[in-house]
């Protein structure tokens, strides 16, 4: 009888065992898909595909594999890259930021609903940028690369039909005026 019981326990015990390993390779399995539905969904993101990321994020959810609150944060990074999404990140961000993301885009969509908004907002921060440059009397470098900036956005768009009037062009003159004659003071000094 002892050694009946005993075989029992370790015939229970390898068939714990078996199944504790089975589960765990499973587990395995299902966080490599996982991974893997994730990094496709991020490349299509990185590669501006809304379309295939959202396909993919409706296909992950019939897999049931992600919670709703998952696959809900998957779907809101794919809507920031929308155009809608993407112009609105433009509007809440701070100027450096505005400007790659006017840019971003002006290049994922070329003929976007939000095109003229997001070239104008390219342009208010490019020279707003260069307006810092000159009240902060940064170096030349610096300065003439974000003139250079400005002067390149406002040729790519001169044919577009952009207010320019909303870029403060009159206060980039005064300020370059006003830079010119203190170093001509200082050097005179």
């Amino acid at each position: 009888m002892a050694l009946g019981l005993s075989g029992l326990l370790i015939w229970f015990g390898a068939e714990w065992i078996s199944n504790w390993k089975e589960n765990r390779r499973l587990e395995r399995e299902v966080q490599v898909r996982r991974n893997e539905s994730i990094q496709r969904v991020d490349q299509e993101i990185n590669d501006w595909n809304v379309d295939t990321a959202l396909s993919i994020i409706t296909d992950l959810k019939d897999d049931r594999t992600y919670t709703p609150g998952e696959l809900s944060g998957m779907e809101a990074k794919v809507r920031r890259i929308t155009d809608d999404g993407l112009y609105s990140r433009i509007q809440s961000s701070p100027i450096d930021g505005r400007i790659t993301l006017s840019e971003q885009y002006l290049n994922a969509y070329p003929n976007g609903k939000h095109r003229k908004e997001a070239i104008e907002d390219l342009l208010i921060s490019r020279s707003s940028v260069l307006s810092k440059s000159l009240q902060a009397t940064q170096e030349f470098n610096q300065t003439y690369l974000q003139l250079k900036n400005l002067t390149s956005a406002l040729e790519e768009y001169s044919h577009d039909e952009i207010d320019f009037s909303v870029i403060p062009l009159d206060k980039l003159s005064e300020q370059g005026g006003n830079i010119w004659k203190i170093k001509k003071k200082s050097r005179r000094g």
